[in-house]
């Protein structure tokens, strides 16, 4: 049995997939410490002794992450196109952004807006609504364009402003794809 070895492309830059892989590696540490810090008001679990040290660590990290996760994305989105073309490349990005944003938008992120609403709301004595109505609630609010920012410690369920959660950078990805 001959062992196969693959080469990288000669086009790819080892260094921006090391870093790539990094900042995603910081972005999964960051979201784990939103439980034990106090910053993140609106997260479904915390620690009840939350440290001044993980609010100073998220702060930092905040800073840097999502720049560089963009400015990566954006460095290889000339060649794209240039490969691709103008139509090609909007149809790539629709399939690789669009598409997951619309599925989980529509499927997953009502189910765990939904178990976050229900535990809220067991919790402050309210009778929680069906998923079914939750989630056509939470579709209809889908359809208005809110531009500004939201009260997350007010905020209790996607039925009272469209919050695309976790998919918020695939929206601004494909915005900047498709814009400019």
């Amino acid at each position: 049995m001959t062992e196969q070895r693959t080469h990288p492309s000669p086009n790819r830059l080892t260094f921006f997939d090391n870093l790539r892989y990094l900042m995603v590696l910081l972005v999964l540490i960051f979201h784990s410490g939103a439980s034990y810090g106090s910053m993140v008001a609106f997260w479904p679990y915390h620690d009840p002794n939350p440290t001044e040290f993980i609010d100073i660590f998220m702060l930092l990290l905040d800073v840097f992450i999502m720049s560089i996760l963009f400015f990566i994305a954006g460095y290889f989105a000339l060649p794209s196109l240039q490969k691709k073309g103008g139509g090609g490349f909007l149809k790539s990005k629709l399939k690789s952004l669009g598409f997951p944003w619309l599925v989980v938008t529509i499927f997953v992120l009502p189910i765990l807006d939904y178990i976050h609403y229900f535990t809220q709301s067991a919790g402050k004595g309210f009778s929680p609504r069906s998923f079914g109505t939750h989630w056509w609630l939470s579709m209809k609010k889908t359809t208005e364009f809110y531009i500004g920012r939201l009260r997350m410690s007010e905020y209790l369920d996607m039925t009272e402003h469209f919050y695309q959660r976790y998919m918020w950078f695939l929206s601004l990805l494909l915005l900047f794809f498709v814009v400019f």
